[in-house]
């Protein structure tokens, strides 16, 4: 019986994200652009398919046994990408990174059912983000005001919230917690990803600015010495936390450089310093050295990632800040 509600639900969640990819792909914008070849066509599906397959693989490899994986790229990676590049959200992206997801998950021979209600759910979250950030202003989608990291936090939440109301029944089938314990897991977990690898993605530089900044001195002396202070004060910091070993030393010491790093940087800098910090946590935390999974409750790793997404927030709060006043100076 539960099997058949089961079945039931993940059916009904499939259709609803059916819809919205029909919806969304057939809504021609203000503008349109020149229709793209095929060619470009074929090579940005097969671009998605991979990051997708790619990020969901390396996700499953933190997956233990019978649990959620501790680190869930995918979903940011690919809502970034619809973001950062609107053209590959048609109906060739979302059915690409549909499928990445969906084989991800084969390969590593999940059932049918956990597969196709987790990419349901994955993708929920993706449409969920993706319809929210269309909500906002253009100009926050590159992190460009003050206010712009507050809105993404919003639309982060609202992604991580709908892919965990979609998966959440799912818990007691595959991993056998209740759904509320998969509700919040779910959550807090997607919510870190986000927080941690959508800035990256929505700052990335467009192609002539590369050029640019290969072509001459990177603005506000980023590349002479005194500014490259901040950058060696946290690699020793995160050495010297290493050296302590406590979680505390390993994660407030180099907070503290990457706060300057943040007031010194550009956004974009801020962005990956601050998603390599929290890979390197995840790393510690994931290969036992912080001492953080023996014996913890699902509360306390609940409260371990909300505390974790605060302390990524501070540095790119103050990142945004600061590079607006930057480019608001005469």
């Amino acid at each position: 019986m539960q099997r058949t509600v089961s079945y039931q639900y993940a059916k009904h969640v499939c259709r609803a994200l059916f819809a919205f990819i029909m919806h969304s792909t057939h809504t021609n914008p203000p503008h349109a652009p020149t229709p793209p070849t095929e060619w470009r066509i074929a090579g940005e599906t097969i671009l998605v398919f991979c990051c997708a397959l790619l990020a969901a693989l390396l996700g499953i490899l933190t997956r233990p046994h019978g649990a959620l994986a501790l680190f869930w790229p995918a979903n940011a990676l690919l809502l970034g990408l619809f973001l950062r590049w609107p053209r590959l959200a048609d109906i060739h992206g979302w059915l690409a990174a549909t499928a990445g997801l969906c084989i991800a998950d084969l390969i590593v021979e999940s059932t049918m059912l956990s597969t196709l209600w987790l990419t349901s759910s994955h993708m929920v979250g993706i449409a969920a983000g993706y319809l929210l950030s269309q909500m906002q202003p253009s100009i926050h989608r590159k992190l460009a005001q003050p206010s712009s990291m507050l809105r993404l936090v919003v639309i982060s939440i609202g992604a991580a919230l709908a892919g965990a109301i979609a998966g959440a029944g799912s818990a007691p089938f595959i991993i056998g917690l209740s759904s509320l314990a998969g509700f919040s897991l779910w959550f807090s977990n997607e919510l870190l990803n986000f927080i941690a690898i959508l800035p990256a993605m929505l700052t990335i530089p467009d192609p002539s600015r590369w050029r640019e900044l290969l072509r001459s001195p990177a603005p506000y002396g980023t590349r002479s010495k005194g500014n490259l202070l901040p950058l060696f004060l946290l690699c020793a910091l995160a050495v010297l936390g290493i050296h302590i070993g406590t979680p505390e030393a390993m994660t407030l010491l180099p907070l503290l450089a990457l706060l300057w790093c943040a007031a010194r940087y550009s956004v974009f800098s801020t962005s990956l310093l601050t998603l390599a910090f929290s890979l390197w946590l995840m790393t510690f935390a994931w290969s036992g050295q912080l001492n953080l999974a023996d014996g913890m409750q699902v509360s306390q790793i609940i409260v371990m990632r909300l505390l974790a997404i605060l302390i990524l927030m501070l540095p790119l709060l103050i990142s945004t800040h600061s590079a607006f006043q930057r480019t608001s100076q005469p």
